[in-house]
């Protein structure tokens, strides 16, 4: 076969990564793109102009030669046991399954079928990579004695790494890479290996090490997730050494050193596009050669799966059952986001109106900024491109010129709102429910002069000092709103709770609004009462896709949030979902 033809299984992220290097690799086409959800696979098709789509993996077949499967891990097995028992060649996502039966299951099938199984470890094939194992093997710093490998990575406790029971934490993500050097240098025949492991909330490892012993030589692999460290390799023998330094995997450069401090010698290799490029040439190499699945290969996959699949049945045996019960999740309160801003316009009039007609809505939440003539309007974005029919910096803006802007809603058009505005629409809720107004200040990108002044006043003429929440992520703006008012309530945002307490300290914050995924610990028994509202990126706004898969965000009271201010509050607060 001239050109191999190529499938995808999968849509998310790495399936893009892999199309794009794909396509600068000679003699391999995409034809075909599927997915369970085949609205997903028709719209990634028609994004990266690819011919056919599918839901179905037998249908898909038709159109390919070999597959690569893109879908989270647990989906791994079978969707490459079905591909190769109808005669294609696969290459997939690391790792191939969490089960060494499952594995060598697969490599039975490849060798027996003569098909190419590959498991994608990009670091594997890129040149810089290729050429300190050669290094290394060559003699030059002495016999090989201690390999450490390192690979973290920080993560939202929001993510599936740290939220999947089952196949997140550190080493499931990043093990296969920090386990590959020891591999190929030392082998898969280890004497022993030993565990140390870091423990999240959830019940995976948030840091671990892989220690394998080979006789007198030895290997340690680092991985992380919710701790940071060096992301470097070191390859270590009698005579010198070898360094490749974070990020190792993406071995663009790496010295050998000496004992004489002054011989260094360094090295510099290609690495291209997102590094599938060399792992896709290589796959087709292997299919051009009918070189199959080769047994160093099936060794390699047998071996790390199989220290990969110990350390996870070594983990704490206590599982929760779920991560809050319905009860507790019933505690949690409920802001909205800009309004109701999934169903209306964000930040307008009627968003505001529409959410505080919820009932048992705690509060919303909205953004100030100031035009060019000192006025305060009620925006998240410093530029006004993204929700109206303008372009340009919101301060760039008389209001006279800014009430001229549309924002498109069916056959109206809104307009955004002026905080006085805001707060008159809002004033019946709030005396007569108790709603509460988050007003966050804008002056992280853009220092508004006298913002924090304004916006005083503006709450101290409407009466509704009892029912607003002062937050910004710059605690100077917090610090003036204080000074001025001492008996306002102020919250600290930033995109991880260490950081929202760090500036709670400072400026004497009653609240802490940190990211959802930025909960990756608990507040100092001191602050053990405040509240902890909780903000989100995973929801869409009013006109947008329907991206997210439908989270209920409640389930963050585990991690300790106490608020959560969302897009949809209606999804929490009314009986029947509202269309």
């Amino acid at each position: 076969m001239d050109t191999i033809k190529i499938g995808i299984i999968g849509t998310g992220r790495v399936a893009q990564h892999f199309v794009e290097d794909a396509r600068q690799v000679k003699g391999v086409t995409i034809t075909v793109i599927c997915n369970p959800q085949l609205e997903s696979a028709a719209d990634f098709a028609k994004k990266n102009n690819i011919e056919h789509y599918t839901d179905h993996m037998e249908k898909m077949a038709a159109y390919v030669d070999a597959v690569y499967i893109a879908l989270p891990r647990e989906k791994h097995y079978i969707y490459a046991k079905r591909m190769l028992n109808i005669g294609k060649h696969v290459m997939c996502l690391n790792p191939l399954t969490f089960s060494k039966a499952h594995v060598e299951e697969l490599c039975k099938i490849a060798l027996e079928k003569e098909l190419v199984l590959m498991e994608a470890i990009e670091t594997e094939y890129c040149p810089g990579f290729q050429a300190v194992i050669d290094i290394a093997k060559s003699g030059r710093i002495g016999e090989l004695v201690d390999i450490e490998a390192t690979y973290t990575h920080l993560m939202p406790v929001n993510s599936r790494s740290f939220r999947d029971r089952v196949c997140g934490g550190s080493l499931t993500q990043f093990g296969y890479y920090a386990l590959l050097p020891a591999m190929m240098l030392f082998g898969t025949e280890y004497e022993k290996t030993f565990f140390c492991a870091k423990y999240f909330k959830t019940g995976v490892d948030s840091y671990a090490k892989v220690f394998l012993c080979y006789g007198d030589k030895m290997a340690t692999c680092n991985t992380g997730i919710g701790v940071k460290s060096e992301g470097q390799l070191i390859i270590s023998g009698t005579r010198g050494y070898i360094l490749v330094e974070d990020p190792w995997w993406i071995t663009r450069k790496f010295q050998v050193r000496y004992e004489d401090s002054n011989r260094v010698e360094g090295y510099d290799y290609p690495f291209e596009g997102k590094g599938m490029v060399y792992t896709i040439e290589k796959f087709r190499d292997r299919i051009h050669a009918g070189e199959s699945l080769t047994m160093i290969s099936a060794r390699r996959h047998i071996a790390m799966v199989e220290i990969v699949e110990k350390f996870l049945k070594s983990r704490p045996t206590e599982q929760l059952d779920q991560f809050v019960t319905d009860e507790e999740k019933e505690q949690v309160r409920i802001w909205a986001h800009r309004g109701c801003s999934r169903r209306f316009p964000e930040s307008t009039l009627l968003s505001y109106e529409e959410a505080a007609k919820l009932p048992g809505i705690t509060g919303v939440e909205m953004d100030v900024q100031l035009t060019k003539d000192g006025e305060v309007v009620v925006i998240h974005d410093e530029d006004v491109q993204r929700t109206t029919d303008g372009i340009g910096a919101v301060e760039g803006y008389t209001l006279e010129e800014i009430k001229k802007l549309n924002i498109p809603y069916g056959e109206e058009n809104l307009k955004i709102p002026t905080l006085r505005e805001v707060l008159k629409t809002l004033e019946p809720y709030c005396r007569q429910n108790g709603l509460l107004i988050n007003i966050e200040l804008k002056t992280r990108f853009v220092r508004y002069e006298g913002i924090e002044e304004k916006v005083l006043d503006i709450v101290e003429e409407s009466g509704l000092s009892d029912y607003i929440v002062y937050s910004s992520f710059v605690p100077e703006s917090l610090s003036i709103i204080k000074a001025k008012k001492p008996d306002a309530k102020t919250g600290m945002l930033a995109a991880d709770l260490a950081d929202c307490i760090d500036g709670m300290k400072e400026v004497g914050a009653d609240a802490v609004h940190p990211y959802v995924g930025g909960l990756q610990q608990s507040l100092p028994d001191e602050y053990a009462d405040i509240p902890v509202r909780a903000w989100n990126m995973e929801e869409e706004f009013y006109g947008m896709g329907n991206f997210h898969k439908g989270e209920d965000f409640r389930d963050y009271a585990f991690f300790g949030a106490t608020d959560i201010i969302t897009n949809e509050p209606e999804k929490y607060l009314c009986e029947k979902p509202v269309e």
